[in-house]
């Protein structure tokens, strides 16, 4: 059976340069969504992320959008795609609700996440999903540097 996390593995292997996306914000290969991915992948089980934990993800339309999607199917845990026109208020409740482990979101979007996470008893680990302004706040790929490039492994 074929699962989400498949899709970069699979085409890696076949056309690892091919380009997969492509938009007036960057371009990113099979190869290299598979590579980036799966090191995301490695540095959130590393972090205690587990099967069937959340990852909310809000952030404009932008290429790398798709590599903490892939990094999550890769170890089991569940995306929570977030819409990024929400306010403060609106996104304050799917977070609640979802509890996620961790937030990716744009650096653009600051003020709406943080209004949004001070209404939580316990905010999430935060992610820049593209390098931001706050040094706390670490970027997917600074988070993910040094992990292997391998497939995590978890069926």
């Amino acid at each position: 059976m074929r699962v989400l996390g498949d899709l970069s593995r699979l085409g890696a292997q076949r056309t690892p340069a091919k380009l997969a996306l492509l938009a007036d914000a960057g371009s990113l290969s099979y190869g290299a969504i598979d590579h980036a991915s799966n090191q995301l992948a490695h540095a959130l089980l590393a972090a205690g992320v587990a099967p069937g934990d959340r990852i909310g993800l809000i952030a404009h339309n932008h290429p790398a959008y798709v590599i903490p999607a892939q990094a999550a199917a890769k170890i089991g845990a569940i995306i929570v795609p977030l819409n990024h026109r929400y306010t403060a208020a609106e996104l304050a409740g799917p977070l609640a609700q979802a509890q996620p482990a961790f937030l990716v979101y744009d650096p653009a979007l600051e003020d709406v996440v943080m209004a949004a996470l001070a209404t939580l008893p316990v905010p999430p680990r935060r992610l820049y999903l593209l390098p931001g302004p706050k040094r706390d706040v670490p970027d997917v790929e600074a988070f993910a540097r040094g992990q292997p490039t391998d497939s995590p492994g978890i069926a």
